[in-house]
């Protein structure tokens, strides 16, 4: 069972590669690609076959408490339920699991012997080599942090990154806070998992607003009910959304919040990972949003909003990163793997 450390207290993270695709050895590009909630590294076993046909190495992640990865100890939970300490305990505990991403991270480029970011284009216009990191989902709750806490790396690894990292995928990205946990638990499958409405973007957002609340369920069956028993038995673990997961759904809403501003609107002020800088740390490290257009509400009107919020906070006169959004059409939540490949390429 592959497995990484990711911190000095003992804690590893749970892996699958494919490896290295002969039909590009030199110059593939690694994607590092973490899960959503309840389901696991697992549910990507279908995107393996479209690793070599796209030159990619695909490295999939199990976060904490997953099939593989190290439990939380004790402490860590109840600094993320912030029983002792509140809102810096759960901002505190959010920075530590970027710092595993990043150890993780740095640790398979030096032993794997990945790549870096290519300074020639390939035939095709298109650039080779380096990391793009991942976040399905609820993933997004932890992966972007590793930009909003990137002045907690070691300087050796921030340089390392400068070479490696290309870019930061925010896929899906999901939070429902109006579900409890129960309803959650019972309700999760057949909602994030359904079909809905087709919807366009729109510049305008209150048009755009308008048009996300006349979408309507459509009468097709979700994806979780075409799955077989044992897919889903290979793909998903309900004692981990129960035990961590819905902890991390549940944190205080400006945990998060202050995640995202330090990572994509305001990098280089007072409160940010580079503060009096004139770029960010990693400036040429791109990020880009996919949605599904066919995806629940929630997904949909979070990833305009990155967009959207990040757009605002350059014209206030902040150093922000720029922010692409990408639909993937025809598909919901559980975007098929040829979508997704052809996304990330």
């Amino acid at each position: 069972m592959p497995v990484a450390p990711v911190n000095d207290q003992g804690a590893v993270l749970y892996y699958e590669d494919t490896g290295v695709p002969p039909s590009a050895p030199q110059d593939y590009v690694t994607v590092i690609l973490l899960h959503g909630a309840m389901f696991h590294s697992g549910n990507f076993k279908h995107v393996h076959a479209y690793a070599v046909p796209n030159k990619l190495r695909l490295v999939f992640l199990n976060a904490r408490d997953y099939p593989g990865s190290s439990l939380y100890t004790a402490a860590e939970l109840a600094a993320l339920e912030g029983r002792q300490g509140g809102t810096d305990a759960q901002a505190a505990a959010i920075a530590a699991r970027a710092l595993e991403f990043v150890t993780f991270i740095s640790w398979f480029i030096e032993t794997q012997g990945i790549p870096p970011i290519s300074v020639t284009s390939r035939a095709d216009g298109t650039t080779g080599g380096g990391v793009a990191f991942v976040g399905w989902s609820a993933g997004n709750l932890q992966t972007i942090s590793l930009l909003a806490h990137a002045d907690k790396a070691p300087e050796k690894t921030r340089a390392l990154f400068d070479a490696y990292l290309r870019s930061l995928v925010i896929y899906d990205p999901w939070r429902d806070p109006s579900l409890n946990i129960d309803q959650q638990t019972a309700a999760f499958l057949p909602w994030i998992s359904g079909y809905y409405t087709q919807i366009d973007s729109s510049p305008d957002w209150a048009t755009f607003e308008a048009a996300l609340t006349e979408r309507t369920k459509l009468d097709r069956a979700p994806t979780c009910s075409v799955m077989s028993a044992e897919d889903v038995a290979a793909s998903t673990d309900v004692v981990a959304l129960q035990r961590s997961q819905t902890t991390l759904e549940f944190m205080d809403p400006s945990v998060y919040r202050d995640v995202v501003r330090r990572a994509l609107y305001d990098c280089c002020g007072p409160d940010s990972p580079a503060p009096g800088a004139k770029e960010p740390i990693w400036p040429k490290m791109r990020v880009e949003v996919l949605w599904c257009g066919m995806d629940v509400g929630d997904v949909v009107w979070t990833a305009h909003l990155y967009k959207r919020d990040a757009e605002e906070a350059r014209k206030a006169g902040k150093v922000a990163r720029t922010v692409g959004l990408t639909r993937v059409d025809g598909a919901n939540h559980f975007v098929s793997a040829c979508h997704l490949v052809c996304a990330l390429c």
